[in-house]
């Protein structure tokens, strides 16, 4: 993939918005490497690996969709490495900047919510990332996703941390009865309804029908806010860093990792 041109970007602001965001983020250049591109380069590129360990090395076969795909960066990482990807989202803006992003592999554009969308063919994998804090009813989000894949299909997703020592958002099970509340902050941009608790998290994808192949939280807050030592040490050793200090907690029993990566399989 690439980072876009300014000139391709500057005439829409909603695209010129999305390129930023990947120039100090995921495309950063060396020398812009910042806070932004840790947790953006970290996230993406950890799903992808997580979700290869269970896959067959057969790649032409195996399909791939980008729910909610924003940026589209984990589909994109996929389709480089031969895999088949559809990138799902109800705002078409995406999959304009998608394109100008796209350098090679296979890939489709499906328009639709993850909460009701149908595809035409069932998936190997499903991708929903930071996507799942948005929805009115996450119960009925897992369950929608999880009838678009195959039997045995894998479902990867990442959210924020409920249980994370900043976080101050309320937990799942404090807001899930506030049907008006949660459908206005899920209509709202840039708004959470709520950030899980890892047991919240656990319980809602297992009860979709999934059974649990990994669960873990990354994207410590030690490691993040350490600029100088990103600086100097390499970044796949920063990440093994970052794995130690996500496992810790403080005095209060509260994680250091801010987010949670499930990797989940259809049971049926």
């Amino acid at each position: 993939m690439k980072l876009p041109s300014l000139e391709e970007c500057s005439k829409d602001q909603f695209l010129f918005t999305l390129r930023s965001e990947d120039e100090r983020g995921f495309l950063a250049t060396k020398n812009k490497k910042g806070n932004q591109a840790f947790l953006m380069r970290k996230r993406f590129i950890y799903a992808v690996e997580l979700i290869k360990k269970y896959l067959s090395q057969d790649m032409s076969s195996i399909k791939v969709a980008d729910f909610a795909c924003g940026t589209g960066n984990v589909g994109l990482l996929f389709a480089e490495a031969g895999y088949l990807v559809d990138f799902v989202d109800n705002e078409e803006k995406f999959f304009d900047y998608i394109k100008l992003k796209h350098t090679r592999g296979t890939v489709r554009f499906q328009k639709g919510d993850c909460s009701s969308f149908v595809g035409e063919t069932k998936y190997d994998v499903i991708f929903f990332g930071e996507a799942l804090e948005h929805m009115s009813n996450p119960s009925k989000t897992l369950a929608n996703l999880r009838e678009n894949l195959k039997t045995g299909g894998l479902l990867c997703l990442t959210t924020p941390n409920g249980d994370f020592v900043n976080c101050y958002e309320p937990s799942w099970s404090e807001v899930k009865d506030q049907k008006e509340r949660n459908e206005k902050l899920a209509n709202s941009i840039g708004n959470h309804v709520c950030e899980f608790t890892k047991k919240e998290l656990s319980e809602l994808v297992k009860t979709a029908g999934f059974n649990m192949l990994e669960h873990k939280t990354f994207l410590s807050d030690q490691i993040s806010r350490k600029s100088l030592l990103r600086r100097i040490i390499p970044e796949r050793a920063i990440w093994k860093l970052d794995d130690y200090y996500s496992k810790q907690k403080n005095a209060a029993g509260k994680d250091w990792g801010r987010t949670q990566i499930v990797l989940a399989q259809r049971a049926h």
